[in-house]
């Protein structure tokens, strides 16, 4: 049906259903974003003493946090509370900012693979990629300024994996790739994956890059361990972290708690659905790739979307490991949607693909009954996602005159729940440079 219509056409419906994830989001900030200091933001504010004195050092930004080391993040918090006097409302934009770079690097990369394939027409591809990270299911993530080093990470991945795959220009590539593997690496623990994965691609890629393939395999894998090394050094294990053991001892409970972190993207609202939806996911996955390798798609095209699919699989497998003794159910929670997307980005591309490069006639057929599939269960786990915003919104929106006057440990408690304490202690310094909530009329 949509085959007779003019290409135009044909995207302005493509992008209805983009522009309306969008504004959703949009929407949602508008109504449901708050300006208190929340969670782990609260650990700012001795970097900002620091900062008032002076005396910022590299350790500030060295120094674990968690499992983590925020170098970057740091940074652009640092920058922006210096800008906007410590108004959080420029950290929920800044997170905007990546996820809209983010979807433009997606679409350039699939628009480039395309061509690759000799199929320009991927509007399909660019209105479910958008209700993908655009999706309200990753509510958290939206909900919090401090999530930023979680968007930054996956954008600084995608520009790695794009480097990485350039046809031209290899030593470029790769050099770019490693710049952005550095970024990818200091802003999140799981950033670290692009090093083996970079180097398996490089692997898979010889036979496109003859010519200067050893020399830049070599100078990945050194900046790799270089990176590595540097990370692990003086690492400390968080006290709550299991032993590695723990998820081996329970090989089952490990696997389901990994594919209900790879489906909840799509299934979010149940823990189930989310392990069917996983499995489903890498299902499609491999036997897409499958098609796409026995179609003669060349191994760049398909380069970075493995990279991606890979990404989120081995963030998925370390995460288990991390926390897989505090039960399935915190599988669900929405801050790892984000780094799962990935994979379901994959899956979306290599489906539009081996509709278009196959044969097979009810392949193609089914194609846009597969899409309005996927776009639903989008939708309605978007929709999920903004229920529970604003369910966490209604719960916190009351305790700004807390923040600002009360002792209330219990209430505060619900904004720092380790150290409610800290909030009182913290917020003096805040009041005296008239920081955050403390420097007037919130905008």
């Amino acid at each position: 049906m949509l085959e007779n219509l003019t290409p135009r056409v044909r995207y302005i419906l493509y992008l209805v259903p983009a522009w309306f994830a969008f504004l959703f989001l949009l929407a949602m900030y508008g109504r449901y974003s708050l300006d208190i200091p929340y969670y782990d933001q609260w650990e700012l504010v001795p970097l900002l003493e620091k900062q008032s004195l002076g005396a910022l050092g590299f350790r500030d930004f060295w120094g674990q946090h968690n499992e983590h080391r925020l170098i970057f993040p740091r940074l652009l918090m640092l920058a922006l509370a210096q800008w906007s006097q410590w108004n959080v409302y420029w950290e929920l934009a800044t997170n905007f900012v990546l996820a809209l770079t983010t979807w433009a690097a997606l679409a350039l990369l699939i628009r480039r693979t395309g061509r690759q394939i000799h199929e320009e027409d991927n509007g399909p591809v660019y209105m479910v990629m958008s209700l993908i990270v655009f999706s309200l299911s990753q509510w958290q993530n939206w909900f919090l300024g401090w999530q930023m080093q979680v968007f930054m990470t996956v954008l600084a991945i995608i520009l790695s994996l794009a480097c990485l795959s350039f046809q031209r220009y290899t030593s470029l590539g790769v050099a770019l790739a490693a710049v952005f593997g550095v970024l990818a690496t200091y802003s999140f623990a799981n950033g670290i994956l692009i090093w083996p994965i970079g180097f398996l691609l490089l692997v898979l890629l010889r036979h496109t890059r003859p010519r200067f393939w050893r020399q830049e395999l070599g100078a990945w894998g050194g900046v790799g361990l270089t990176v590595i090394a540097s990370y692990l050094y003086g690492y400390e294990t968080p006290a709550y972290h299991p032993s590695l053991l723990e998820a081996l001892r329970q090989p089952l409970h490990s696997a389901l708690y990994l594919l209900a972190y790879l489906g909840q993207p799509m299934g979010n609202v149940h823990l189930i659905l989310s392990v069917c939806m996983g499995a489903l996911a890498l299902l499609v996955w491999g036997v897409t790739l499958a098609q796409l390798l026995a179609c003669r798609v060349s191994l760049n095209a398909l380069a970075p979307w493995i990279g991606l699919a890979l990404y989120a699989l081995g963030t998925a497998a370390m995460t288990a490991f991390g926390r897989v003794d505090e039960g399935l159910e915190q599988a669900l929670s929405s801050r790892y949607v984000t780094v799962a997307n990935p994979l379901w980005v994959a899956v979306v591309v290599q489906l539009y693909w081996v509709a278009k490069v196959s044969d097979g006639w009810i392949i193609r057929r089914l194609l846009p009954a597969k899409l309005v599939l996927l776009c639903l269960a989008l939708c309605v786990s978007s929709l999920y996602g903004a229920y529970r915003w604003t369910e966490r919104y209604n719960a916190y929106a009351d305790l700004r005159t807390q923040v600002l006057l009360g002792n209330d440990l219990e209430r505060l408690r619900m904004l720092y729940p380790p150290r409610p304490q800290v909030i009182i202690e913290r917020r003096e310094f805040l009041r005296a440079h008239g920081l955050s909530i403390f420097g007037g009329t919130p905008q």
